[in-house]
């Protein structure tokens, strides 16, 4: 491997893809670590319809205990009141790069 410039290039191109893992057991947003998380989202106009939101938590919140969290949108996440938003229950994830096997 050669560094150029801040980048890590290899010499030969491989293939590669971007896992999300869990990292760590379901908990609330207040107790996640900074990162991100993934979090079940059930459509207020259907409710049988969930998705699985990719969140991040940063390590800022505010005096009033707000936790400073964004959606995939890039828009704040929240979901009712600030109680309601910090006792979210919320999956840890990490990613990690795969290389395909040749």
């Amino acid at each position: 491997m050669k560094v150029s410039k801040g980048f890590l290039f290899q010499e030969r191109w491989r293939m590669k893809r971007l896992e999300m893992q869990p990292d760590g057991w379901p908990c609330t947003l207040a107790e996640c670590r900074p990162g991100h998380f993934l979090v079940s989202w059930a459509d207020p106009e259907d409710p049988k319809i969930e998705t699985d939101l990719l969140c991040f938590k940063s390590e800022y919140s505010d005096n009033n205990g707000f936790i400073h969290a964004f959606n995939e949108a890039g828009e704040y996440f929240h979901s009712g009141s600030t109680t309601e938003t910090r006792n979210t229950i919320v999956q840890p994830i990490r990613a990690i790069w795969v290389e395909y096997e040749s």
